[in-house]
């Protein structure tokens, strides 16, 4: 039996380019994740969890809100915070 991998909705981006790249997504369920490292850091669960994650992680830096786009795959999270020089040696 083959399972799903779930999609992510890319809410925000980390403004501070200072630090390493990160953005915060929400599954269909409304579970809201930290993706950074070429992985999810964080699962934040329940009312307002894209909310609630959004105030944690702003504690350490901006985030700039994204405007909506069609659910990710973990594969195309990784794309989007590829560095260029990454990008050309895996793409």
């Amino acid at each position: 039996m083959a399972s799903h991998a779930p999609d992510y909705v890319v809410r925000y981006r980390r403004a501070d380019e200072r630090r390493p790249p990160a953005l915060l997504v929400e599954d269909a369920r409304g579970i809201a994740y930290l993706f950074s490292g070429d992985a999810l850091q964080c699962r934040v669960a329940g009312a307002d969890a894209l909310g609630r994650l959004l105030a944690l992680a702003g504690r350490r830096g901006a985030w700039t809100p994204l405007p909506a786009r069609p659910a990710a795959t973990l594969a195309d999270l990784r794309g989007l915070l590829a560095s260029p020089r990454r990008r050309a040696r895996t793409g």
